[in-house]
């Protein structure tokens, strides 16, 4: 079967025998999603994409620093609950968040640390 026709007769189907939208599923959602990507702060060079050293931007020298802030601050007005990170469970994040909560790990070229640690810290 040709997919375009497998398609129209899932639209039609959908018509003819009365099923919802997804949305109707739930039609007070009131949840909202705010996606974050950024580069790795430190430069691991563990990606596809190497970044020459001399493209590289450090986000502890000052003005990228008041950067990375302002950053912060707009994702702050989302007043995210929830924040998720990309680590291994043997990064052991929950631990990481108490160190950072206590002071530590604020000197780190890492966007968890300087991201994510940062605003479940300050929110």
């Amino acid at each position: 079967m040709k997919p375009y026709l497998l398609i129209t007769l899932l639209a039609l189907s959908t018509y003819l025998f009365g099923q919802k939208k997804p949305s109707e599923y739930f039609p007070d959602s009131k949840n909202k999603v705010l996606i974050v990507g950024s580069f790795h702060f430190d430069y691991p060079n563990q990606d596809a994409h190497k970044t020459e050293k001399s493209n590289q931007v450090d986000v502890l020298e000052p003005k990228t620093a008041a950067e990375v802030t302002e950053l912060i601050n707009y994702i702050k007005k989302f007043k995210p609950t929830k924040i998720a990170i990309e680590a291994w469970p043997d990064w052991k994040a929950n631990e990481k968040l108490k160190e950072y909560k206590e002071g530590k790990h604020r000197d780190q070229r890492d966007e968890r640390y300087q991201l994510a640690m940062r605003i479940a810290t300050e929110l």
